[in-house]
């Protein structure tokens, strides 16, 4: 799923979303990397986590 930009993830792959104060997040993977997610994608990511 697309999460930003420049950015895809597999769902199966987050481990945790991070909120920043800006509104955005940052994902967290299991292999322990940080991915940003923007604002514009962040509900919709929710949503498909639920």
């Amino acid at each position: 799923m697309r999460v930003h930009r420049g950015y895809l993830v597999r769902l199966s792959l987050i481990e945790a979303i991070e909120p920043t104060e800006a509104g955005d997040a940052h994902l967290r993977l299991r292999d322990g990397s940080r991915v940003p997610c923007s604002r514009t994608y962040l509900e919709r990511l929710r949503q498909r986590l639920v």
